[in-house]
């Protein structure tokens, strides 16, 4: 009995050494000189407020939008058009100035690329969206035919949670993509993160389907190849800490690339608001580590992967102008 004892006693003790130095080596790495860019894809993105569509805005108001997406190498634009109801519909009342705004911002900054946020708490989650249902999932196609019309430049899903697997959504992201297609329009996705690559199989499957918090790599990829952009949500890691954060979001990078290579543009979110629950900590979830953690994670990616990456940031209603100094000094290339 003793023995046993003894035995566990080395365990438990091998076990917080080896974690204490898995601590000890994030931090150094994250307090790294960071690397330059070398190259960038010039693609980042932006996830914005409903008002956007659901208020008039006077043409100065748009205007100074346009200078404060150029100032900042903003290229793609998600705006919130509104939830989708139970049935896959959003009601055209929620984006009434939305053709209006489409074209007052096209004036003044004619290369942004505009889409449509649609979203909605799939029944997983107990939100009213069944993605099961074929006739769902064709009122949800309807609605972003609905949305190009209006001159959105792509369809921009965010529906969640979606388990590692769900072949539902992997449908209606395939069917949506011919019509995006045809249209000569984008279809984006807001994703999860991925599973370490060396996890596989059944491993995978019952780790990615006991948390929507990540995909498996399988699942991942399928996802990659129905869209033409993938917008990872970095972000309610529960992670304490930032130099925890900055060294996942770096790992993320990692994986993702490796997985994806150079098929796709790949958004990185990172949060600025501040909300407290215990899946956020806002001091370790922030601009400045998530930056720190992209810049870190793309210096040991291959140059046409590297281009590919991107910063989305959640949200325009929460960044305010301290965190956007911070992502023009870590992020955007100098001249």
């Amino acid at each position: 009995m003793k023995r046993h004892v003894k035995v566990s006693l080395l365990l438990v003790t091998a076990i917080l050494v080896l974690g204490i130095a898995a601590l000890r080596q994030a931090y150094i790495a994250y307090q790294q000189p960071l690397p330059p860019i070398t190259v960038q894809s010039g693609r980042n993105a932006l996830w914005m407020r409903h008002a956007w569509v659901g208020q008039p805005h006077s043409g100065e108001d748009v205007r100074q939008l346009a200078l404060m997406l150029q100032r900042h190498r903003i290229t793609d634009i998600f705006v919130h058009v509104g939830p989708l109801d139970g049935t896959g519909a959003i009601d055209p009342a929620k984006y009434p100035h939305a053709a209006e705004f489409i074209q007052r911002l096209k004036a003044d900054h004619s290369q942004v690329c505009i889409q449509a946020w649609v979203g909605q708490i799939e029944k997983g989650g107990a939100g009213p969206l069944d993605l099961s249902n074929g006739q769902v999932r064709t009122t949800i196609i309807g609605t972003a035919k609905k949305l190009l019309t209006l001159g959105f430049d792509g369809i921009h899903y965010n529906i969640e949670p979606i388990v590692s697997g769900n072949p539902h959504f992997v449908a209606l992201l395939r069917d949506t993509h011919t019509v995006t297609q045809a249209l000569g329009k984008i279809e984006s996705v807001s994703g999860y993160k991925v599973l370490p690559l060396a996890v596989g199989g059944v491993v995978s499957q019952a780790l990615s389907r006991a948390t929507t918090a990540f995909w498996d790599p399988t699942y991942c990829e399928e996802v990659a190849g129905c869209v033409d952009q993938l917008a990872v949500m970095m972000y309610d890691t529960a992670l304490p800490y930032d130099f925890l954060y900055g060294r996942a979001t770096a790992d993320q990078i990692g994986r993702l690339t490796r997985l994806l290579g150079a098929r796709i543009p790949l958004f990185i979110g990172v949060p600025t608001y501040e909300d407290q629950r215990w899946t956020f900590h806002a001091e370790a979830e922030n601009m400045e580590s998530g930056l720190r953690g992209i810049r870190q994670g793309i210096a040991g990616i291959a140059p046409d992967a590297e281009r590919n990456v991107g910063v989305a940031i959640y949200a325009d209603w929460t960044t305010d102008p301290a965190e956007w100094e911070t992502y023009r000094r870590l992020w955007l290339p100098p001249g």
